[in-house]
């Protein structure tokens, strides 16, 4: 309990010292290369013990220091982040989990810590036009955003739920999914791809296209569509 203590007292004291200074000021001083406002990340947190699973996540840094993140199949926006140069701490609702660690070009390392007194490391690399990472399930952590997400589909992908058609897929359907009904990717081969959010609908009609049924739906808030990715990983 006195390590747990010690650990929490030592978070606690970089986060409070980070929140004291100015936000816009933190982002600043930040090395270009490094700021982290608007960017998406994805990887991993491991924890020590047996006991405990490795966790994969994306991440959405907003600019407002909103932390959105997707973990277990719940994407949520109730965590917030900070920076400060190169160093970076995010914590999740409730401080169910604090991250502090240091971001080098494309690549964010740390420590992590669990509200059970738990320590582990975190890893993530920043998505970017250059390359495609892994696509993450649906679009829910990056509602808000505008930008398009290039994303790779592995192959062998599990046919998901998906509702709405090739003009409009709500945002939480399974992308890869939606990518096999556009005719973007197969099943079997996956690939990149290009995902854009789009503004919700009223409605979102049934389609079968490509060995692919989807289901309708009413009034959603967020929408995204699917299209090819450039052979240099960029949006099409």
């Amino acid at each position: 309990m006195q390590r747990f203590a010690s650990k929490v007292a030592t978070v606690g004291a970089i986060l409070i010292v980070i929140a004291t200074a100015d936000h816009t000021a933190a982002q600043t001083s930040a090395p270009q290369g490094q700021r982290i406002a608007e960017t998406h990340w994805s990887g991993r947190t491991s924890w020590d013990g047996p006991s405990l699973e490795a966790g994969e996540w994306t991440l959405y840094f907003r600019s407002d220091g909103v932390l959105v993140y997707s973990t277990g199949g719940a994407a949520l926006d109730n965590g917030h982040w900070r920076q400060r140069d190169t160093l970076v701490t995010f914590e999740t609702n409730n401080y169910t989990t604090v991250f502090v660690g240091f971001a080098h070009s494309d690549v964010l390392e740390g420590v992590t810590y669990n509200s059970n007194g738990q320590q582990g490391t975190g890893a993530f690399r920043r998505q970017s036009s250059n390359g495609a990472e892994i696509c993450p399930q649906n679009m829910v952590a990056l509602r808000g955003t505008t930008a398009p997400l290039v994303c790779a589909c592995p192959p062998g992908i599990a046919v998901a739920t998906v509702w709405g058609d090739q003009s409009a897929y709500t945002d939480d359907s399974h992308i890869c999914t939606a990518a096999i009904h556009a005719g973007i990717v197969t099943a079997q081969a996956g690939g990149r791809i290009t995902v854009t959010p789009r503004p919700g609908r009223d409605s979102y009609p049934a389609s079968n296209m490509n060995g692919v049924t989807t289901l309708p739906y009413g009034s959603w808030e967020a929408s995204y569509t699917v299209g090819v990715a450039r052979p240099d990983g960029k949006a099409k």
